[in-house]
């Protein structure tokens, strides 16, 4: 009988202890597993919050880099001055600019050397549209700028900008620029001007009715060296009938000996206004230039001009003055 106790109690005592042995190896292993656990989302959490870090970083660096150009900018400007030095006289289109365009920058201390400036030129033209161009020039030593343009195809009357250019795009800096800008014409004559033309160019009553081939206009023209008389074909009746009817009749008389025909009115927008003993006038010039050649609308523009004066008359004389040299310009200039 012992000896039976003895076999049953060695098996008993060797199972339980490799129960025992079994429990604490997998308690180790579950702590083991947590602690390697523990340890992998510390290392993840550092290295988001070190990428976290410098994401945030680098905008502030150049946010304030950013920051104090505009304001070294904006304080330079404020002792800069532009002047127009001077300009080339009017041309006609397809000839070279005689003199340039010459800018001066200075400041309180005298002229500024190596300050950047933008201008602003006409490059081209559409029937109803400027398009321009820009270029960046440093001033010299003697903070001055010259500029050239290429030799113009089409004419037109209108101007050169200058201004600072800006240490960026943003309005701020653009519109602290403008504020300096200072400009200069641009001035080129139609090469139609060298030929004969023919003018067609009524002035109107205040009820509304033709009178006369406008004189005045005329005259302004001619003074201004514009070969231009009046066309053959002038009945009144033409202005009842597509402009296209007064070209083919006056085409069948002068040929191509003429370049082109100005054809118009000059009218009262309203009649003249009395007020406070002063009368005022206002009239409306509505012209369309042709090419005598093709029929070709060469340009097309409407110019209001109003004057006043205690003289009814006066105030009527003064206004056609004024409004007829406008007309002369954009013919000039329009062609």
């Amino acid at each position: 009988m012992k000896k039976n106790v003895l076999k049953f109690l060695i098996p008993a005592s060797f199972a339980l202890l490799t129960i025992f042995s079994c429990a604490t190896t997998s308690t180790q292993k579950t702590n083991s597993e947590n602690d390697e656990l523990i340890e992998i989302i510390d290392e993840e959490s550092e290295t988001q919050m070190r990428s976290d870090e410098k994401r945030e970083g680098k905008p502030l660096a150049v946010k304030n880099k950013t920051n104090q150009m505009e304001t070294d900018f904006i304080n330079k400007l404020k002792d800069i001055e532009l002047k127009v030095v001077s300009a080339p006289k009017a041309i006609f289109q397809t000839q070279k600019f005689k003199t340039p365009y010459t800018l001066l920058v200075e400041s309180s201390e005298g002229p500024v050397e190596n300050f950047d400036i933008t201008i602003s030129f006409p490059s081209s033209k559409t029937q109803d549209s400027v398009i321009y161009d820009t270029i960046q020039l440093k001033t010299n030593s003697e903070g001055k700028i010259q500029f050239t343009p290429e030799i113009p195809d089409f004419a037109l009357k209108d101007k050169v900008t200058f201004y600072p250019t800006p240490v960026n795009s943003s309005q701020e800096m653009i519109n602290a620029s403008y504020e300096l800008a200072v400009t200069s014409p641009w001035l080129v004559k139609s090469t139609n001007l060298w030929y004969q033309g023919l003018l067609f160019v009524y002035d109107f009553n205040e009820k509304g009715n033709p009178t006369t081939n406008s004189n005045l206009l005329l005259t302004t023209l001619r003074n201004s060296g514009i070969n231009v008389g009046n066309a053959p074909i002038n009945s009144t009746s033409y202005y009842d009938k597509p402009i296209s009817q007064l070209y083919k009749d006056n085409y069948a008389i002068v040929g191509n000996s003429c370049k082109f025909m100005i054809f118009g009115s000059i009218k009262f927008a309203e009649p003249v206004k009395e007020s406070e003993n002063q009368f005022t006038c206002t009239l409306v010039a509505d012209i369309t230039c042709l090419d005598m050649k093709t029929g070709k609308e060469l340009c097309n523009f409407k110019i209001t001009e109003n004057s006043s004066d205690s003289n009814r008359y006066k105030s009527i004389e003064l206004c056609k003055a004024s409004l007829t040299e406008k007309v002369k310009e954009a013919i000039m200039y329009g062609m």
